[in-house]
């Protein structure tokens, strides 16, 4: 599978920011992900790990399993300008919330790899064969236990 060059439709961003999920489809309507709502954990599929919708926020509950997954059901977009607000909780565990987008399965996608321990952010393809492969790094502070916004344009 030929995958194209991420420089081509992805720049990234890190501040701070309030908590918003906005895809943006093609033909440019807006859809924001509800997540106080009643049906807020409906609108996720849970592919890997312990997820829980709470106070507003989507949560991986267990902090030591690495590499979970949760896609946005209902959600095929061809571009899209994706902002999501995340934020590591100190107290143990990976402690490295990842932006996953351009899913093509369980297993091929890319995501931003934002590492509040090595402070940095890594756009990364993640391949069954080879899931971790780097594409680009760049520095940034991510403190614990504050939100911060991430951006794929």
């Amino acid at each position: 599978m030929k995958h194209p060059s991420p420089l081509t439709f992805i720049r990234f961003a890190l501040s701070l920011a309030f908590v918003a999920l906005s895809p943006t489809p093609l033909n440019a309507a807006e859809r924001k992900v509800n997540l106080a709502g009643a049906d807020a954990a409906a609108q996720w599929n849970f592919v890997r790990g312990q997820w829980a919708v709470q106070d507003g926020a989507l949560i991986q509950t267990d902090p030591k399993i690495i590499g979970s997954l949760a896609r946005l059901k209902d959600a095929n977009y061809a571009d899209c300008d994706f902002r999501v607000a995340f934020r590591a909780s100190s107290g143990g565990g990976v402690r490295v919330p990842q932006v996953t987008f351009r899913v093509q399965g369980d297993d091929t996608y890319y995501y931003l790899h934002l590492d509040s321990r090595g402070e940095n952010v890594r756009l990364v393809l993640h391949l069954p064969e080879q899931p971790y492969n780097v594409i680009a790094t760049a520095k940034a502070k991510l403190p614990l236990d504050e939100w911060h916004q991430a951006r794929v344009v």
